[in-house]
C-alpha cells in the first residue's frame, strides 16, 4: 500500500492515518510520513492483495483533515502496488 503525497494534507493527519489504519508507533508513522513528504511516496503496508485492500479503502475513507487551517475533505492518494519478485 503506497501513499502519496499532495501539498494540501498536514504530516499529523498522516501521522494518525498511518498509526490508527496500518497500526504502526508513532516513531514509524513519523518515519513513513516524512518519506511521503521527501520522496513523494512510501510503502505504508504490506501484506496479501485483500487485507491491502482494504487498507487502500480505510485510507481513502479515513475522514477530513481537520489538522489544516483549512479543512481538507478529499482522502490522500493511496495506491496498491505488488511487491518486486511477486
Amino acid at each position: 500500500v503506497i501513499v502519496h503525497n499532495d501539498e494540501e494534507h498536514t504530516q499529523d493527519y498522516v501521522i494518525e492515518v498511518l498509526q490508527r489504519v496500518c497500526g504502526h508507533p508513532l516513531g514509524k508513522a513519523v518515519q513513513l510520513t516524512s518519506q511521503v513528504h521527501t520522496e513523494g511516496q512510501a510503502n505504508v503496508w504490506s501484506g496479501s492483495l485483500e487485507v491491502a485492500e482494504l487498507k487502500r479503502d480505510q485510507i481513502r475513507g479515513f475522514g477530513p483533515d481537520f489538522y489544516s487551517d483549512q479543512t481538507v475533505r478529499f482522502p490522500l492518494g493511496v495506491t496498491i502496488e505488488l511487491l518486486p519478485g511477486d
